[in-house]
C-alpha cells in the first residue's frame, strides 16, 4: 500500500501525472484532506462556464466510505476497510476518526470527452446541507466539494481492447486524515451531483454514534 499522495494530485491509467484541484466551499483548509483521482481531466472549476451535458443521463455513480483509500498509477482503487456505515468520534476533540470518501463513476462511450460539473455535499437526513463548526467554535461551514471534469476515453495500450468496448471509469477519493467535527447521534448523508442534478441512488447515509450515557443514580 502506498502512502498518502499530496493534496490534489492524481495519476491516470496512462501513467502521466495530472493535477486535480478540488474546490471546497467556503474554506478548504480547515480540515486537512487529500484528493486522488483517475481517468479524469480538469478544465477549471467554475460551474457557470460549463453547460449541462449529456453526462448526467448516462453516468453511474457509487459512493463508499472506507478507513483508507487511494488510487494508484494504473488507475486502480486501493481501499482498506471499505463499506463503513458508522464513523467513530472522539468526544474530547469533537472530531471523528480518519476516513476516506470514495465516489466511483462510470461513463459509456457516448459521452467520452464530454465535460461535466461534479459535486459532493454533506446533508442531514432531511436533505439540508450540514453546517460544521470551525476550529473557533462557530458554525456555518458547509462541507461541499466541487470540480469541473472531463470524461476521458480509456486507453488500454497493448491489451488488444477494441475502441469503445469498455466504459470510462473515474474514482474521486477524499481522505479526511484528521477526521471531521461531525455532530453525534445523527444520520448524515453524502450526496453526489452531476451538472447540479442528483439521483436517489447517488447518496450514502451513515451514522455518527453519540458517546454512551453514564449510569443514572438515585
Amino acid at each position: 500500500m502506498r502512502g498518502p499522495s499530496a493534496p490534489g494530485v492524481g495519476q491516470g491509467i496512462d501513467g502521466h501525472r495530472r493535477t486535480a484541484p478540488i474546490e471546497r466551499l467556503p474554506d478548504q483548509g480547515r480540515w486537512p484532506a487529500f484528493l486522488s483521482q483517475t481517468n479524469v481531466s480538469t478544465e477549471g472549476t467554475d460551474s457557470d462556464d460549463v453547460p449541462v451535458s449529456a453526462v448526467l443521463d448516462h453516468a453511474s455513480v457509487c459512493i463508499i466510505m472506507a478507513d483508507y483509500a487511494i488510487t494508484d498509477e494504473l488507475g486502480k482503487l486501493q481501499m482498506i476497510g471499505g463499506g463503513l456505515q458508522l464513523i467513530g468520534r472522539d468526544p474530547g476533540t469533537g472530531l471523528t476518526t480518519a476516513f476516506a470518501l470514495v465516489v466511483s463513476m462510470g461513463f459509456p462511450p457516448a459521452v467520452f470527452n464530454e465535460q461535466y460539473v461534479f459535486e459532493v455535499i454533506l446533508e442531514d437526513k432531511a436533505g439540508a446541507p450540514v453546517e460544521l463548526p470551525t476550529p473557533d467554535g462557530e458554525t456555518g461551514n458547509v462541507m461541499r466539494f466541487g470540480q469541473t471534469l472531463q470524461v476521458e476515453e480509456p486507453n488500454f495500450r497493448g491489451a488488444g481492447v477494441p475502441r469503445y468496448a469498455l466504459p470510462a471509469k473515474a474514482h474521486v477519493v477524499i481522505y479526511f486524515n484528521t477526521g471531521l467535527p461531525l455532530p453525534p447521534g445523527n444520520v448524515l448523508v453524502w450526496r453526489a451531483r452531476i451538472d447540479g442534478e442528483t439521483r436517489p441512488e447517488w447518496t450514502l447515509p451513515f451514522f455518527v454514534p453519540a458517546p454512551p450515557t453514564g449510569p443514572v443514580l438515585g
